[in-house]
């Protein structure tokens, strides 16, 4: 299994930061492995994965997909939030369409957020996800789910309405298959 194999590096490499994300990431909620003699649980992977690698912006995104609202964990001394590890992602890569949509998601359509100086709704969160990766179902989505009948909006310079979002988010769902 990936667990396994994931064991297996860290035997040989125990401060390997992408062993320990992927590790996290291979285990089910509520699951532990033991590393060394040390039980682990997803988060601690994770906080694990940032011990050594404080850059590793997968282990930003998945450690803050764990975390529960109103909840903070601290890496290497300082306590973040869910909406903090996506910053923390955004900080190493800006263009991380994930980050935006995992940031967008932690907030409410009336909050803003301050990324590298400039201001973000709810929304701007799901144009930037777009702006890097269009064919973000995810982000098509939640942009077409979160704007009222008749309204539209500009995305990658094409307008578009609510039921235009979600006919993209399908279009792009059904190319996975």
């Amino acid at each position: 299994t990936n667990v396994a194999c994931q064991l297996q590096a860290l035997k040989y490499l125990p401060r390997f930061s992408d062993a320990w994300c992927n590790l996290g990431t291979s285990m089910t909620a509520g699951e532990t492995v033991n590393v060394n003699g040390k039980d682990y649980t997803k988060r601690g992977c994770y906080l694990e994965a940032l011990e050594y690698n404080p850059q590793h912006i997968n282990t930003w995104l998945n450690l803050g997909n764990v975390i529960s609202a109103g909840e903070s964990v601290s890496v290497n001394g300082k306590d973040y939030t869910q909406r903090a590890c996506c910053l923390q992602a955004l900080e190493h890569n800006p263009q991380n369409s994930d980050a935006w949509n995992n940031l967008g998601i932690g907030m409410s359509a009336c909050e803003t957020v301050n990324v590298n100086d400039k201001h973000y709704t709810q929304r701007g969160c799901y144009l930037q996800a777009l702006e890097h990766n269009p064919q973000s179902s995810f982000a098509w989505h939640k942009l077409g789910i979160g704007m009222a009948a008749g309204e539209s909006v500009i995305v990658n310079g094409t307008n578009c309405s609510s039921a235009d979002c979600i006919a993209c988010a399908q279009v792009f769902v059904e190319s996975l298959y």
